[in-house]
């Protein structure tokens, strides 16, 4: 933030501004940054690490895509009193413009100087003290220059459109930077996110007292007189790294800033200027003893409030930031003349100034991580469909779309057009969808079509990289039928005539992929049959006797023949589909004993699950989704249903209870872990598949490998 600074009069009755101090814009030495970048810095860590792991629409998302154009003023320009030098059109990370808007916010230093005040409590909200900073003797010279003070408070400097680089303008820039069919060719990126950073700045102001308080703080000093502001003075960049690890103990309720449901940006700017407002003196806004004025000449503000106790020892506390102790202040005194008793008065003393420190820097990290929480629009990316392509071998064509999840800050009714940023990455190799090479013939990228080397096997991608935010599809793993030989079915030719098929009713398996809650989804592949008499639900992948009524029956009439039957299946995760061979032979039981519906030897059909012993289940991939299916046959009454027995599911992942597939999304705390886990399943009245002759069912493991 801006000081005001000290005002160098001239001859011609003007005065120009020197460097601002305020939270020590630049830094101590070249290689520091300063108190203001290294809090958006703070800020931006903050909200990688802590913000966007907790946010279901950010956990596929980063913030380290591509470095884009914009226009800068950055620590390397220097500082300018009131000049505006011609933009550097510069390319930086999302990162680098955000630190550097914690810079370029002061520039240049006179014309930014009265714009970064604020005081919550009374009007007009600008600064209004300008000269009670300099001695009696300096005041009356400068009253005798004209000058026009900026009517301009902060916030609305924060939240109009005077300001170029203000959040309003801000998201302009970006919502023309999405729409940008020049795939990020101009600067419209680097400005939003310079206006991000600038913003930051604007609201870590409200955590220094004088900018809230209307305390005008000069950094001067004229020979023993110190008229600057000790906590804006004196914190450094050391102090904001030292702080930037506290808890930020502030009361100010809510830092979350996105949702409908969350506080609001302009909320959280105002509540956060208030609070600071409240709870903490500055050093011209101090109660004087029997005085109903400030140092600075401004009418006391009615909070925070203190006693004054001629013989106070210890410090003026209050209940801040959890601590009943707090402290406000220390006791002084000015020194009577001659007879006069000395007068009773409060000092910002170094242990002062260090608590100041130490709740106001972790305030002005979690509020500016707020301003990036409400300006980032929230996304999801889904791959609709991976389809080979039947007249190109190794060729398929990938849909896919990226829906606008509203927040407050990007509504419903201003949907988002998205230009450039597309990329599907198959096996690694990264492919950029533009308006160009878009199949799906929208002048736009919102929906993507595109043809790509790519087979049932390969781990497809989809993300969008605008402007260095990055949000991903969950990875589309590949999707396998295996090998399966189904139970033997069997006929039997009965007096009269009849003719009995039997049939045990058996879950298709099928691995990989991404599925949802409802499992696969099962059809028959083009030109395949399957043996005639049965079906395959498409729900529940349960092949069974055609028409075979809901009474765990599996019997159906005799329309099969001894024979073995292929047949091919294709599933579906939602997104991808494979097609796999399945293998059912059929026998033929005679007929030699009236009044035996089906003679000895009969294979056990009985509702089951596999026989005991250990199954390893596909690994699965931390952030990408899994789906697996489990086995189960016999004659259970449909609908069956699954639950978990024993063990465990890596965290993340699930059982549908109505298909029996394992899916989800494994979650970073699964990595490197073998989960194993049981299953029971039971049909509609309530039977359980217990594996015959077997006490414990069989045992299912999963991996979820490191990271590499």
């Amino acid at each position: 933030m801006v000081s005001v600074l000290v005002l160098s009069i001239v001859s011609q009755g003007t005065y120009d501004p020197p460097i601002a101090y305020a939270w020590d814009n630049i830094g101590d030495y070249p290689q520091e940054e300063g108190p203001h970048p290294a809090i958006n810095k703070a800020a931006y860590d903050s909200f990688v690490g802590q913000r966007m792991p907790s946010d279901p629409y950010l956990k596929n998302a980063s913030l380290d895509g591509k470095p884009v154009w914009g226009d800068a003023w950055d620590r390397s320009d220097g500082t300018s009193p009131n000049n505006y030098p011609p933009a550097a059109r510069r390319q930086k990370t999302i990162k680098d413009w955000l630190v550097e808007g914690g810079f370029s916010a002061d520039e240049p230093e006179w014309d930014m100087a009265l714009r970064h005040f604020y005081d919550p409590v009374r009007e007009p909200h600008y600064l209004t003290d300008i000269i009670h900073d300099l001695p009696e003797s300096l005041q009356k010279l400068v009253t005798k220059v004209t000058w026009t003070n900026l009517t301009t408070d902060a916030y609305s400097w924060c939240f109009g459109w005077d300001n170029l680089f203000s959040f309003t303008n801000g998201k302009e820039y970006y919502r023309s930077a999405l729409a940008d069919t020049r795939n990020t060719l101009g600067t419209n990126y680097g400005k939003a996110w310079r206006a991000v950073g600038e913003s930051m700045h604007l609201i870590s102001d409200m955590t220094v007292p004088a900018h809230v308080r209307n305390d005008a703080h000069m950094p001067i000093q004229i020979q023993e007189l110190k008229l600057f502001d000790p906590l804006e003075y004196f914190t450094f960049t050391e102090h904001v790294e030292r702080y930037a690890k506290y808890p930020g103990m502030s009361d100010v309720h809510d830092y979350h800033t996105a949702y409908e449901s969350d506080t609001s940006i302009k909320d959280l700017f105002r509540e956060v200027a208030t609070w600071t407002n409240e709870n903490f003196f500055s050093r011209d806004t101090v109660l004087q003893y029997k005085q109903s004025i400030t140092p600075n000449g401004k009418l006391l503000y009615q909070k925070p409030m203190v006693v004054f106790e001629p013989d106070k020892s210890g410090y003026y506390t209050a209940f801040i930031a959890g601590k009943s102790d707090f402290p406000l202040a220390a006791p002084g005194s000015i020194k009577g003349i001659l007879w006069m008793p000395d007068t009773p008065t409060l000092r910002l003393d170094w242990y002062v100034l260090e608590s100041q420190r130490s709740v106001l820097i972790p305030t002005a990290i979690k509020a500016s991580s707020a301003v990036l929480d409400a300006f980032l629009p929230r996304f999801q990316v889904v791959i609709d469909n991976v389809q080979p392509d039947t007249a190109r071998k190794g060729e398929s064509v990938i849909t896919a779309h990226i829906d606008h999840i509203p927040t407050r800050e990007w509504p419903a009714d201003r949907p988002l057009t998205i230009g450039n940023g597309a990329h599907v990455v198959v096996d690694s190799v990264d492919t950029t969808v533009t308006t160009e090479n878009n199949l799906d013939n929208n002048k736009n990228l919102n929906k993507i079509k595109v043809r790509v080397a790519a087979t049932e096997s390969s781990r497809i991608k989809v993300y969008y990289d605008l402007g260095g935010y990055k949000i991903s599809s969950e990875e589309s793993s590949s999707l396998s039928i295996p090998s399966q030989t189904l139970p033997t079915g069997f006929i039997q030719n009965q007096p009269g005539g009849k003719t009995y098929n039997y049939v045990a009713p058996v879950t298709l398996i099928a691995y990989g992929g991404a599925p949802k809650s409802t499992g696969y989804k099962w059809s028959v592949a083009s030109g395949s049959t399957l043996p005639p008499g049965t079906t395959v639900d498409p729900d529940t992948g349960i092949f069974h006797v055609s028409g075979i009524p809901n009474d765990g029956m599996f019997q159906g009439a005799g329309i099969l023949r001894a024979d073995t039957y292929t047949f091919k299946m294709v599933v579906s995760d939602g997104s991808k589909t494979a097609t796999g061979t399945f293998s059912f032979k059929v026998e033929n039981i005679p007929y030699s004993s009236p009044g035996a519906l089906v003679p000895e030897p009969v294979p056990a059909v009985s509702f089951q699950q596999p026989l005991g012993g250990t199954v390893r289940l596909p690994d699965a991939r931390i952030g990408s989704g899994y789906g697996a299916s489990l086995k189960a046959s016999g004659n259970g009454v449909f609908p069956w249903t699954w639950y978990l027995r024993s063990g465990s599911l890596p965290p993340g992942m699930e059982i549908s209870r109505s298909t029996g597939v394992v899916w989800g999304t494994p979650l970073a705390s699964a990595a490197g872990k073998t989960y194993s886990f049981t299953i029971t399943v039971k049909d509609r009245n309530g039977n359980d598949a217990a594996p015959v002759g077997i006490t414990e069912p069989v045992t299912y493991t999963i991996f979820v490998p490191k990271p590499q």
